[in-house]
């Protein structure tokens, strides 16, 4: 009786089971039946899309082609865009290049500028190291006046010398030989050994002992008859007039001076000039 009361129990699970079952099978046929209806509902509808869309690109194809055009030249002047921004970026670094350059000249100039403005600062000095200098060159230009006076002088008194000594020449050539105690003659040959270049020697001529005097030593034949000596005036500079050209040569480096100093304030102002525009 256990046996079959179980076995009651048991059955009347299965039975529930399987009702369960058919209640669940019928659901899920209803569903499937639902689901074949909306995929029908769908296919219907993909297919009246599609003939939609069709029928949209058969009636709008120029504007896809307008579009397709616009695209063209979008990407066309994209390119072109692409180029110039290359192309900007390297004159870019070219003016970047130039810059740097730039900036290398300003700093060169700039020490120009500091060296120029440190030697503005030593014009005072260099002024009357100027002066000096002015001073000493006005000395040495009074120097060389005279030189060239008593130059001028010395050319005619050898040039006078030379005329003399050919002069002698010519005469002890015209006298007829002359016996010697000794027994040796004398002639122009013997004489022709004592021949002086005076072209040769006309700084030997003179030894200057004093500034404006001038020594002269001229060379005489001893025996000689009609002998001529040419003793040469020599002008001296006075004092005074040295004292005049020393004044004027004072006021000459003071002008100068002036001028070099107005030269490098004005070199400096040019420099910062260009600082500016740079």
């Amino acid at each position: 009786q256990r046996e079959v009361r179980e076995g009651e129990t048991a059955r009347c699970e299965l039975v529930g089971e399987c009702q369960h079952f058919k209640d669940s099978s019928q659901q899920l046929q209803g569903l499937l039946v639902k689901a074949r209806d909306r995929e029908r509902q769908h296919l219907d509808n993909l297919g009246n899309s599609q003939k939609t869309v069709e029928e949209w690109r058969a009636k709008h194809q120029h504007l896809y082609e307008d579009v397709q055009e616009k695209l063209k030249v979008t990407m066309e002047n994209y390119e072109r865009q692409k180029k110039l921004l290359k192309e900007k970026t390297a004159s870019e670094e070219a003016k970047e290049s130039e810059l740097r350059v730039l900036q290398h000249e300003f700093e060169k100039q700039a020490q120009q500028l500091a060296k120029a403005e440190e030697t503005a600062q030593q014009v005072p000095g260099l002024q009357e190291d100027l002066k000096q200098k002015d001073q000493q060159l006005s000395g040495l230009r009074m120097v060389n006046l005279k030189l060239e006076d008593r130059n001028g002088e010395l050319e005619t008194h050898i040039t006078q010398l030379q005329a003399s000594v050919d002069e002698l020449r010519q005469q002890l050539s015209q006298r007829p030989v002359q016996q010697q105690p000794d027994g040796s003659s004398a002639s122009v040959s013997h004489l022709e050994g004592h021949h002086v270049d005076y072209s040769k020697r006309r700084m030997s001529m003179f030894t200057p002992h004093a500034e404006g005097e001038v020594e002269h030593q001229d060379t005489t034949t001893e025996g000689a008859p009609n002998a001529r000596t040419h003793q040469p005036t020599l002008s001296t500079h006075k004092e005074d007039d040295q004292g005049g050209e020393g004044n004027g040569g004072e006021s000459a480096a003071a002008a100068a001076a002036d001028s070099g100093s107005s030269a490098a304030a004005a070199a400096v102002e040019e420099l910062r000039k260009q600082m500016a525009e740079q």
